[in-house]
């Protein structure tokens, strides 16, 4: 379903009081029309997010079908972002702070290496 902007903040209004508490801001897609969501960054420390009970439309009257699918997308993509940044700062602290230092290192000066290969390469001639 493609949904407009109107529809999308009708729907962040009726469902309020159920948003995960990392919960932004939502809009269309640019490319399908479907709901992109905006979530304050994890750090991996948070509790798993997990949908409050009382947000099905099954279980409450106060929410309808489309209120139910919108917060089913909200925590379904809170938690794939909760799961990489607990990834992340898994391997951060499996890693350590000399091991991302040393990375850090690496990229910036690949990165430098990079951008004087460019420039050093000639352009190429058309013949």
């Amino acid at each position: 379903m493609r949904y407009t902007t109107e529809q999308i903040t009708a729907l962040v209004e009726q469902t309020k009081p159920y948003h995960h508490p990392h919960f932004v801001s939502a809009a269309p897609s640019d490319l399908t029309g479907h709901i992109r969501f905006v979530l304050r960054a994890f750090t991996g420390t948070e509790p798993e997010p997990t949908r409050p009970p009382e947000s099905y439309h099954h279980l409450n009257p106060d929410i309808d079908a489309a209120a139910s699918r919108f917060l089913g997308g909200m925590y379904d993509f809170a938690h794939r972002t909760w799961r990489e940044a607990c990834y992340v700062r898994a391997y951060k602290d499996a890693a350590g702070p000399d091991t991302i230092r040393a990375w850090t290192t690496h990229q910036e000066t690949r990165r430098a290496l990079e951008k004087a290969f460019t420039a050093a390469t000639p352009a190429p001639t058309d013949q």
